[in-house]
């Protein structure tokens, strides 16, 4: 569930929650009920030429897991992690002729910076947790896991440029980062 609300013309309020309960086909493996809320105030600001975006958020979930008893999982856990994060890019264009044809060619410079608090996080079992592939998109996912079961901690700058050409239609035919 996410809620959304624009507080002034700078300011955002996103809420995110999500109830979701693991169950197991064999009799002796972790069940929980996993419950989570991540409430973000958003400073952001966007115009044609970039954006900047402040983001600040709590994420508070809960865990209930039953048949854990000889592992190191426990059977409530409580969670709370902050994240800041700060974001911008810039979009240059120039129009230029290129093998014979008009063409728009971009210079896009990104940045982050990203904050999370550490918490330990043992105790919690995996349920719908796994690696993410790390590639240029995801430089600015600012996390390294699916699902909740395990939050990264991170104090880290990204820099990144990438270039595009585009032809008369707008149509995108090149790209490098």
């Amino acid at each position: 569930l996410e809620y959304r609300a624009n507080l002034t013309e700078l300011m955002a309020l996103r809420v995110n929650s999500e109830l979701t309960y693991f169950d197991n086909t064999l009799d002796d493996a972790p069940t929980a009920l996993r419950w989570h809320i991540a409430p973000t105030l958003l400073l952001p600001y966007q115009k044609q030429w970039g954006e900047l975006l402040a983001e600040a958020t709590v994420m508070h979930t809960y865990y209930r897991q039953e048949n854990v008893e000889g592992t190191a999982l426990a059977d409530e856990v409580n969670r709370t992690i902050g994240q800041a994060r700060l974001y911008g890019n810039l979009i240059f264009e120039r129009q230029q002729e290129w093998a014979g044809k008009q063409t728009t060619l971009t210079l896009e410079p990104q940045f982050q910076y990203l904050y999370i608090s550490f918490e330990e996080q043992s105790d919690i079992g995996l349920y719908d947790t796994t690696i993410l592939l790390n590639d240029v998109d995801g430089l600015f996912r600012g996390k390294e896991f699916t699902g909740l079961d395990r939050i990264s901690e991170n104090n880290q700058v990204t820099l990144c440029v990438t270039s595009r050409l585009h032809d008369q239609q707008n149509k995108e035919r090149l790209v490098v980062s």
